[in-house]
């Protein structure tokens, strides 16, 4: 949609604001644009539910990583640097707790599967977690219609992430 076709369909449409009606006139109205700050440009990249993920799961994999060879150092401060990045997004979107504690369950379980070794149940019940506390993640419709792409996003990240598993 354009800006004029949108302007066109607001027109005369009546609202309430504090209490008071009004009626939308935007016939002539002057439009200014005003440029996003440096700052501004970041938190609408992080306000997208599918970098939100990408953050938490390559913040989560540097943190893995920097435990499992001490000494390093980059991998566990781009871990931390996303894990950040990735929590100034969920403080912008509406997320679901059940659908990152399940996310969280399915990363638990991964691990669990590399230090026990239960001939892949904890891997694929982890493979599982991480599907669906993903695709529950942003799945709040009180709030808005915000989700994650499922195929372009999370199930490539999930193969990553299960792809990393199975060759530790």
């Amino acid at each position: 949609q354009s800006r004029e076709e949108l302007f066109e369909k607001l027109e005369g449409r009546k609202l309430e604001v504090e209490g008071e009606p009004r009626t939308l006139s935007l016939k002539g109205a002057e439009v200014r644009e005003i440029q996003m700050t440096w700052m501004t440009r970041l938190f609408d990249f992080l306000a997208s539910p599918d970098i939100a993920v990408l953050l938490l799961m390559a913040g989560l994999l540097g943190i893995y990583i920097e435990i499992n060879t001490p000494g390093l150092g980059v991998p566990g401060l781009l871990g931390l640097l996303c894990l950040v990045l990735a929590g100034f997004a969920f403080q912008i979107l509406p997320f679901s707790w059940v659908g990152l504690i399940v996310l969280l369950l399915g990363v638990a379980l991964m691990v669990g599967e590399i230090l026990v070794g239960s001939f892949g149940v904890l891997f694929a019940a982890g493979v599982i977690c991480l599907l669906v506390g993903g695709s529950m993640l942003f799945d709040v419709p009180e709030l808005s219609d915000l989700t994650v792409s499922f195929w372009s996003v999370l199930v490539p990240v999930v193969g990553g992430f299960a792809a990393f598993a199975a060759l530790v």
